[in-house]
């Protein structure tokens, strides 16, 4: 029985359940899958140009953190971690294109400089509120 098990953990594909607002389905991913694949699938099944999208995963050990998918290498690293965790699906989602994010990715590419990382300045932002004097000399 034990044997029989770590055959089922072993299987090559997870599934993955992909929305976008209030449309959802499912596709199977296994580690070598391309993204352009993800996204030809998700295209003809939604209809959504994932020219203007993006598809994002939840991590399997925080469903409230989600991991953006870039390139092939993004999606081989998705499916290894859903696998070390033993998670019996992936969760997809796909968001509108952020142009600003665009541009940064591209500038990131190209050598440019490093832009701020939003979600850290927002919390320093708010550390710094918390901590200016009440009153000023």
């Amino acid at each position: 029985m034990h044997g029989m098990a770590v055959h089922c953990n072993d299987e090559h594909w997870l599934p993955a359940r992909c929305s976008f607002g209030d449309q959802s389905f499912v596709l199977f991913i296994w580690r070598d899958m391309q993204l352009a694949s993800i996204h030809s699938r998700v295209s003809e099944r939604l209809g959504v140009d994932m020219q203007e999208n993006m598809l994002k995963y939840l991590l399997p050990m925080d469903s409230h953190v989600e991991q953006m998918l870039l390139d092939d290498g993004d999606v081989q690293a998705m499916f290894d971690l859903h696998k070390c965790e033993g998670t019996s699906f992936i969760t997809l989602h796909i968001h509108a294109v952020d142009a600003r994010c665009l541009s940064t990715h591209a500038s990131q590419a190209s050598g440019g400089p490093q832009p701020l990382d939003r979600s850290q300045s927002n919390k320093d932002d708010a550390f710094l509120d918390t901590t200016k004097p009440s009153h000023f000399p």
